[in-house]
């Protein structure tokens, strides 16, 4: 069983989870969707003021996110669900290290790129654009890798760690491991191609507003189930 101790943790992962879910739907909200045209991806960076904000944002959204994952540990502490919930934070701790690396290199490096070709005359746009083009490609695979290992196999753990575990509501574990296939199946499409795929692209922006959903629905309610163990302990006399 969840102890009052965990209870009291839960809530903490929870409010977590509930913060990165609404920065995540809007961060998701901001970010556009690719063409698979790289010349169209550079000059939308070029033009987007708000570029490295919003990577940093969305830095931000991951590394909340992952904080709260780690409430599926306690959680699922003592019950069948305890060993994939180790699993899980270890592709959680993965994916998000390899996610912030391509976040750096989307946010950063192809932005001072981008701006370089757009700002260049016509001798030096081809080789400035050829620079670009080999960073993307580098960056497009280390973000589905991401993709592949946190959203997909990272949030499908969790959810089959806190479906036998027993201890919460069917949509809990079923609705993380649904984000999880779409994630997969958007790195599955992506991955091969060696590229940006608009379908997978869109697939994806689903499958990370689903888990904002679910990572939101799941924080509410760890919140509420610490609630009445932070009230029983104001209220608890003093020995």
């Amino acid at each position: 069983m969840v102890t009052p101790t965990s209870r009291q943790h839960l809530g903490l992962y929870g409010r977590l989870l509930v913060v990165a879910a609404v920065l995540g739907a809007v961060v998701n909200a901001l970010h556009p969707i690719a063409t698979g045209d790289l010349t169209d991806t550079a000059r939308g960076i070029a033009d987007a003021g708000t570029w490295i904000a919003l990577h940093v944002a969305i830095s931000l959204t991951l590394l909340l996110l992952a904080a709260g994952l780690v409430g599926t540990l306690p959680a699922t502490k003592g019950s069948a669900g305890e060993a994939p919930s180790q699993v899980a934070l270890l592709f959680t701790a993965v994916g998000v290290s390899v996610a912030l690396g391509a976040l750096a290199i989307d946010g950063i490096s192809l932005k001072v790129l981008a701006d370089a070709w757009s700002s260049s005359g016509p001798a030096a746009a081809t080789a400035r654009l050829d620079s670009f083009i080999t960073i993307k490609h580098v960056n497009t695979a280390l973000w589905n890798t991401a993709v592949l290992v946190f959203f997909g196999l990272g949030i499908l753990t969790h959810g089959l760690a806190l479906r036998t575990c027993g201890r919460f509501p069917h949509w809990v574990g079923w609705g993380a491991m649904a984000g999880g296939a779409l994630s997969i199946a958007s790195a599955a499409i992506q991955l091969p191609a060696g590229g940006e795929s608009r379908f997978g692209e869109t697939l994806f922006v689903g499958a990370a507003a689903w888990i904002s959903l679910w990572a939101l629905a799941v924080g509410l309610l760890w919140w509420r189930v610490a609630a009445p163990m932070t009230e029983a302990s104001r209220t608890a006399p003093n020995p």
